[in-house]
């Protein structure tokens, strides 16, 4: 894992100049397309649950879709939302001190953990909001096999799971997650690794983690 050396104010405030910028390109059908494959791909691995945490859910997109499923939903963003109700102002880093232990039973977190200064604090957050047999979805921005992209203001955090070389789950080493170390015993259980083509871009890398009770 490689982390922006800026302090987490300083983060905040960049991120918070590209919040409209965001949410506009967050709206597009790209994003929309990409989002349902995510959940599509997942679906068949994931039985039925009841509670869903969805974390940086500021385009409400992820909400919509989400809630197709009548789950009892909740969001969260640092960014407040447009129309009061659609998700709750809370910051991921702090969350656990929101949220009572072994309250969600299904937590999605797409293209989050990047943006976050201290992603170890949130994953040990998660890991204890989560309830026993918990799933937890985590599609993110990888560093790059080719271009090993550093960590910028807007993504201060890069993780470096090279998953593209691994053909099964039963060749996942430890030393591939250890970035994700602070989840244990959350086991991952899928992964889908998409090599990015263009230059100076990360590679996406989907995980399915659960917390085998």
């Amino acid at each position: 894992m490689k982390v922006h050396r800026a302090n987490a104010e300083k983060i905040l405030k960049h991120q918070a100049k590209r919040n409209i910028k965001d949410k506009k390109r967050q709206r597009t059908a790209s994003r929309a397309l990409k989002r349902e494959r995510y959940l599509i791909s997942f679906q068949k691995h994931v039985p039925d649950v009841k509670t869903i945490l969805s974390i940086g859910c500021r385009a409400v997109a992820e909400l919509n879709d989400l809630a197709k499923g009548g789950y009892e939903l909740t969001g969260i963003d640092i960014v407040p939302p447009e129309n009061e109700g659609e998700y709750l102002l809370i910051d991921a880093h702090t969350m656990d001190e929101n949220f009572a232990e072994n309250q969600f039973d299904f937590i999605y977190a797409a293209h989050s953990m990047e943006h976050m200064h201290d992603a170890p604090k949130v994953l040990r957050a998660i890991r204890k909001i989560a309830k026993y047999g918990c799933f937890l979805v985590l599609p993110a921005a990888v560093r790059s096999l080719t271009t090993k992209k550093k960590p910028s203001m807007s993504h201060p955090t890069i993780f470096d799971i090279m998953l593209a070389r691994v053909r099964s789950l039963d060749e996942v080493s430890d030393d591939l997650l250890k970035d994700f170390a602070p989840l244990r015993p959350f086991e991952l259980a899928h992964y889908h690794y998409e090599q990015n083509t263009r230059k100076k871009k990360k590679d996406e890398c989907e995980l399915l983690f659960k917390w085998s009770p």
